[in-house]
This record gives C-alpha cells, structure tokens and sequence, in this order.
C-alpha cells in the first residue's frame, strides 16, 4: 500500500539566533555611530560617549569616556590600542581618558575614518586626507586623491591604501595615488560617488553606491550585484565581511547576509532592534554586531540538531502554551515582552492541540520516550475536556478555560457551563473536526495503552454519531448548523457551497474512515460507502483544491490532515485511485512550498521522489524566536510578485518567501505573502514544528546520525 523510500540522515547544522545588547537607558546620547571589536570587547561610539560591552555580559553596559566632540569612527591599533576618530582629531584611549594623538601637519583636522592595516597598522582618513599609522610617533601622511571628497578606506591584500570617493576609487601606488582601472560596462557606475568599500580574504573589493554593490575579482574583474542576483534590499548604508568570507551590508530597511553564494534577509524585530541599520562588525567567530536607530543586536549561527531544536520548541509549549493539556496562542501585554504573556482561549485551540498530541505520539513512536507518551495523554485530556463541557454529546468547543483565569477571552460565542465552574465557545467550525480525527487516530494507533485506544474510540465515536443524526452537520447548543460546520449532502451538493464542497467531502470521508478503523462499528463504514456511492463524495474530492494564490492557505492544513486518515484506512484501490487524483491536484498547487508536512505525507502516499533536502532547510530556517512581529517584504527588491492577487486581493510573492523572513506562521498561512504580523503582540507555540520533525521521523523520511 505504501512506498519504500528514501532517508535522508541528519546532521548539525549552523542556526541562526538572535540577542538584543542593552544600552543604558538614561545618561549618554543612544545614537550610535561606530562598532569596533577587540578579542571579545565590542566598543560603541556614541554622539558623546564611548561605551563598553563585555562579550559574555551583553547586558553589562561600562561608560568610558566622553568624546570631545562628535564620534566618527573606532578601529584597534596593535600597540596603541582603541583610536576615536572625532571632529576634533585623532584619539587613543588611556586608560579611562581619551588622549589626543598629533597628526603632521594636520593636527586638528577633523578624522572621519579609520581601518586595520597590515601588521598591526591602522589608516585614518580626514575628508581629503589619508594617514598610515605605524606606531605613536610613526605616522605618516599619504595626502589623498587629488581633489576628491573620501567618504571610505580600506586596506587591499597586500597592504596598499584605498579611498572611495566622490569620483570612482583610488589605490595609493607607488607614492601616488592612482584611479581603479574598470571596464567601460561600470564605469559610469564606480565613477561616481562610491560611499563604502571592503576588502575579503581572497582579495575582492567590494564597493557601495547608494542602492548598488560591486565586487572587483582577484583577476580585476568588476560586475554588478543587483535584486536578480538575491540582493534584497537598497539603500546600503554600511558593509563588513565575515571571517568565512561572509558579506553583510546595513541598509534602512533591515540587514542582509551573503554567505555560500545566498542572500539571506534580517529585518523586523525578529532579529533587529530597529530596521535601520548604521554600523556593522563581525568578529573572528563569525558574529556580527550591527548597531540600528534603536540598539544593538548580535546574530550569529550556534551548531544544532533539529532533535535539540525539538526540545527548544518543547520547552517553548509547556513554558506559556499549555493549560491542562490544551495548547494555544500566548498573548503578550507588552510586545515582545515574554514575561508578560497570558494565554488566549481562541477559535482553534483544539486544531493546535491535536497538532501536539499527533506530534507527541510521533515522537513516542519513533524514540520511546515516556515524556512524550505522557505529553501526548496529558493533551488527550484536553481534546476530551472540550467534548465533556459542551451539554450535548459529541458537539467539541472550540476552546475552553475556567472561569476568573487570568486568560483573553477572544469574542465569538461563549456559553456558561450548567455548573458555572467553566467557559466554552461554540460555533466549532471543520477546522477542529479535521484536526480531531487526524489526532485521535494516531493517538489509536501509536499510544500503545489499551485503555486510552479505547478512549480515543470512544471519543471518536460520539463526534460522529453527533454528526450522522444531524445529515452530516455539526450542530451547536442553540440547535443550528454551525458556520464552517457542514458537510451534508442536501447542502454540500447544492450551488450554493460550491467552494467547500471538495474539502468539506474530503473530510467527512476521512473522520468516517478514521472512526470505523477505531470502533469497528459498521455503521460508520456503511455511512462512509453510501457517501461515495449515493451522493458522489469521493469524485467531489478531486477538485477540492483552488490553485495558488486563489486557494485559501489553511484549507491546505486540513486536506493533508484528511489525506492522511483516509489513505491510511482505506483499502479499496479504485477508491484509493480517485483520491490519488485529488491529491496530486492538491500537490501541484502546494509542492513548491515544500512544507515538510505536505511533503511527508505525499511522498509516503505515493512513493513519488520528494524534495528532502528542501524539507530539511525549511526545517532548519524556522526561527527559534516564535513572537509574531511585524515584517514587511513588501519593500524587497528581490521578490518577484505574481501578476494575479491572492484570495484577500493582496499582492503576493511568486516564490515562497523563507521562514526566517516571512511572517511567522502554523501550517495554516500561505509563504507568499508580503507583509504581515500583530506587531509582537502574540507569540505561537511552534507545535507545527513538532509536527512536522517527528512525522517525518516516523515515516521514515529523516533520520539523525548519531554523533554526526
């Protein structure tokens, strides 16, 4: 019935986190106008003073000096320690006090800009003036290019002056200085006002003009990297290379990365403090430091497995999502604030804990660990109490919490148990049943304890009765259909739902699969057969799927829940025919998301070749920092948008947008969408990462090698 296939073995890989540096809040101006690391001493320059920040203490903040006058640069000299370049001059730092160093001739230029040389030496460089400094009393004027205004310096691999300028960049050669030589495509280009340059390990240039960067290759070829190569954003304000190699530029608009050949997009809260971005330092072990108009934040890779990312996401759960096994939204009363966080009782909070509960039991399956049987229970318990506190049997709540918790009570329709001890919101809607029965399912098969298969059963049982006395409805305390609720054949046939017709056939056909296989009662089974045969269910479902961006996102989540019960249970191979062709149609809209979750059960459904490698990245690029802050990628150069607007009549992007860049997500919101967030005022409980890890453990698709 199902494929062999292929393994894909797991090893660490580089993960990227995140921390925000904190500033004093009062005292010195927070304008901060240059980094400089010294071993593990990242140094800020402030409008009016220079601040220390202890690597391994990023909280602790020491204030060493007041600059004379404004800061412009910082750079470490192997002998003379930290130099302030200032309005005022040239500074070295002695002990707790600036000491001003003499210039020749030049003593009270103003210093704009400073950079390590070769051996030790560092270069300054006033507005038309560029310095070599060897040693205190060894420091040597270079002048500069003959009438140009330097707006950047650096060093090139074997130890000659550089300057970019209003004119093109200059190279000092032989006593002189000299233009860079570029081929006619450029020349307009990098003859014009160059703002920044660097110079990499293996010797490239790299140069900014406003929007534009340039690289000058070893063998001096210059060609332009641009929104077609993956460069996301314009506006370069600032540019610093990794010891790997790495190239970060700061922009108004976030910061971006190029490392092994891809453009990689930090913007939003998510990883910056403010998305204005003016300085940037990376240090030996390849952290970069990049100072914005509102603080500093450092993002640097840390080796993990995706099992210990498992365990992050675990703690992340129980820590603020998880109230008597019930897993839900956690709303934050101030944004991004993580102390301050409360639980939402909310539409689907039965979907997201059955997401746990599948997970858990994946898990289980896979490793045999009793927390996670005990995880998996604890939540059955929860997907039990929402059918126990509603007054009729087998009618599930979308949520429930106890009355006078300390808990958001999100609006819609809420109803007082008989005993006045508890609170549940009805109008329960296709979402929870698709949720529910895949849940239970797995719980049947994996949980391996008699008794609590029973219960799933049982539970399962009860739901659909409720729902097969009422023409395949969910009805609700006030004895109408619920909204999302319908999956009768007077109605679902009828033109009127048209649109829910494949999905909502798709469901009820899997839930009575899934029951029959738990109770063994025929009447499920006879119910399922008089659906395909009387009422055209199966052959409804192979048009269930809208095409992209038309298709409504989340009604992807509940068709692979439903595939994955129904294919399971069903034996038939005409049957299993029809709902091979219904999700292939549901594949070719939803391949290229390459959500591991799709992509498991497709691939163990089918036994097609499935993009592994790609699951495996999508899984690695989920952020650890689970808080729904704004993002807004509608301001990229890279993102090729669609000609047709999605089913909002939003402007959507024609390629999946990465984890790490889009807004954050379950399984139930599409990649492409530009924009979008509730401005760090919620954070997820990162269940669907769970989900997807430990499904694909269990069906055999990843594997983790142990001591990789």
């Amino acid at each position: 019935m199902f494929h062999p296939r292929v393994e894909l073995h797991l090893k660490p890989y580089p993960q990227t986190v995140k921390e925000f540096l904190s500033l004093p809040e009062s005292g010195p101006s927070q304008n901060i106008r240059s980094l400089c690391l010294d071993q593990e001493t990242l140094w800020c320059g402030t409008d009016e003073a220079l601040l220390r920040l202890q690597s391994g203490q990023p909280g602790k903040v020491i204030q060493f000096a007041r600059i004379p006058s404004p800061l412009h640069d910082l750079c470490v000299h192997t002998d003379l320690g930290l130099l302030v370049a200032a309005a005022q001059g040239l500074f070295r730092l002695q002990g707790q006090e600036l000491v001003e160093i003499s210039l020749p001739d030049e003593a009270s230029c103003s210093i704009l800009h400073l950079k390590p040389g070769l051996a030790g030496t560092v270069l300054a460089a006033s507005q038309d003036t560029v310095f070599q400094i060897e040693s205190a009393s060894s420091i040597t004027s270079l002048s500069g290019p003959p009438g140009r205004k330097i707006s950047s310096i650096a060093v090139d691999g074997i130890g000659r002056a550089m300057a970019a300028t209003d004119r093109g960049i200059w190279v000092f050669t032989e006593d002189r200085w000299e233009m860079q030589h570029l081929q006619e495509s450029l020349g307009y280009f990098l003859e014009r006002n160059v703002k920044e340059i660097e110079v990499d390990g293996a010797g490239q240039i790299w140069a900014t003009q406003g929007s534009h960067l340039a690289v000058l290759s070893p063998a001096f070829h210059w060609r332009i990297i641009s929104h077609e190569d993956g460069l996301p954003v314009g506006d370069i304000r600032c540019i610093a290379i990794g010891p790997q190699g790495e190239v970060w530029i700061g922009t108004g608009t976030g910061a971006a990365r190029l490392l092994n050949g891809k453009w990689s997009y930090f913007a939003s809260r998510r990883w910056l403090p403010h998305d204005e971005v003016r300085a940037i330092v990376v240090g030996k072990g390849g952290t970069a430091f990049l100072a914005t108009a509102d603080g500093i934040a450092s993002i640097l890779t840390e080796s993990m497995t995706l099992e210990r990312k498992t365990a992050f996401f675990e703690n992340v759960v129980k820590s603020r999502h998880w109230r008597y096994g019930i897993v839900a939204m956690s709303v934050l009363n101030r944004p991004g604030d993580l102390s301050s966080w409360r639980q939402e009782a909310s539409d689907n909070d039965g979907c997201w804990t059955s997401v746990y509960v599948a997970a858990e039991c994946f898990r289980y399956a896979v490793t045999g660990s009793q927390e996670a049987r005990n995880n998996a229970m604890e939540s059955f318990r929860g997907m039990q109490l929402l059918e126990e506190l509603t007054p009729l049997p087998g009618l599930v709540a979308r949520s429930v919490h106890k009355k006078g918790e300390n808990i958001l009570q999100s609006g819609g329709e809420w109803h007082e148990t008989e005993d006045g001890q508890w609170m549940w919101k009805g109008d329960t809607s296709s979402d929870e049943m698709a949720g529910d029965f895949f849940a239970w399912s797995i719980y049947y098969d994996l949980i391996g304890i008699e008794e609590e298969r029973q219960k799933a059963a049982n539970l399962a049982g009860r739901v659909m009765d409720h729902l097969m006395d009422h023409d395949y409805n969910l009805v609700d305390v006030d004895g109408e259909v619920t909204t999302w609720g319908v999956y009768s054949p007077a109605m679902l046939n009828s033109p009127g739902y048209e649109p829910q017709k494949g999905l909502n056939s798709l469901e009820i056909l899997s839930h009575l699969k899934a029951t029959y296989h738990m109770t063994g009662d025929d009447r499920y089974q006879k119910g399922y057969l008089d659906l395909v045969e009387n009422h055209r269910y199966a052959l409804n479902t192979i048009d269930q799927q809208m095409p992209v961006p038309k298709g409504v996102p989340w009604d992807h989540q509940l068709a692979m829940l439903s595939y994955y019960p129904l294919f399971k249970y069903e034996q038939d191979p005409f049957l299993r025919n029809i709902y091979l062709q219904s999700l292939q149609k549901t594949w070719q809209a939803i391949e290229r998301e390459h959500c591991p979750f799709w992509t498991f059960i497709y691939g163990w459904i089918t036994g097609h070749p499935v993009r592994l490698y790609e699951c495996v990245k999508w899984l690695q690029d989920v952020p650890l920092d689970m808080i729904t802050w704004d993002v807004k990628n509608s301001a990229r150069k890279d993102i090729v948008l669609m000609a047709e607007r999605d089913y909002t009549e939003q402007l959507v992007a024609r390629d999946p947008i990465p984890m790490s860049e889009r807004r954050l997500s379950k399984l139930d919101k599409g990649p492409y969408r530009l924009d979008g967030g509730t401005g760090g005022r919620t954070e997820d409980d990162g269940a669907f990462f769970l989900l997807c890890y430990w499904m694909g453990r269990h069906l055999g698709f990843l594997k983790e090698v142990p001591n990789a």
